[in-house]
């Protein structure tokens, strides 16, 4: 019996033939040894995926890294996401991951909103909101910062407490909000993420 619900079981299986080009591989690498480090010294890992405002890029990178993660079967990982500032997750990114076969718990509406979202009847649901990378939720020390925007990277020069500083711009899907490619943008922006995830997860040794 699967861990995870059908339809994002069969995304992943998706996932396994798409192809990552070598200068992201390069960039991808570093991640991939940073976790192997942590993985062959039985120690925790954390990523925390920075990006300005914490309402896009940066919220399908945590997801993802974390179906990915359960789905190989590492150890002791948690993801986390933040921003240099906190705005509100776009509606967008959620309606793009319930596409994906995420099940949408429940959300508190209120000026930055709560999503819980789930991937299993088995474990933890993800909540979802816009933060600070150094919110009370994100790690403070035994940490990666990954940085999803180059605007973010250029903010946050430094990081107190992160290992490592490792940048892995993705192109921001919200200069099509309000056209009609929307939906198409968000969903490619997301899958272009979890492919990536993918490889990162997929490469490890455990």
């Amino acid at each position: 019996m699967s861990l995870f619900f059908s339809e994002i079981e069969n995304k992943i299986t998706e996932f396994k033939t798409n192809k990552i080009i070598s200068t992201r591989k390069r960039i991808l690498v570093e991640i991939i040894n940073y976790i192997q480090s942590k993985i062959d010294l039985e120690k925790e890992i954390n990523l925390n995926f920075i990006c300005t405002h914490n309402s896009r890029r940066s919220h399908f990178s945590q997801i993802w890294a974390q179906v990915l993660a359960d789905y190989f079967k590492i150890k002791k990982f948690k993801s986390f996401s933040g921003g240099t500032i906190s705005t509100e997750i776009a509606e967008n990114v959620i309606n793009s991951l319930i596409k994906c076969g995420f099940r949408l718990n429940s959300k508190i509406r209120k000026k930055n909103s709560i999503y819980k979202l789930s991937y299993s009847d088995h474990l933890n649901e993800i909540s979802c909101f816009s933060k600070k990378f150094n919110d009370k939720v994100n790690p403070k020390k035994n940490f990666v910062a990954l940085m999803t925007c180059s605007s973010a990277e250029k903010n946050c020069p430094f990081i107190m407490g992160a290992d490592k500083i490792i940048s892995i711009p993705y192109e921001d899907p919200k200069i099509f909000d309000n056209s009609r490619f929307c939906d198409k943008e968000y969903m490619k922006t997301n899958l272009v993420i979890a492919s990536e995830m993918y490889y990162v997860f997929s490469s490890l040794k455990v």
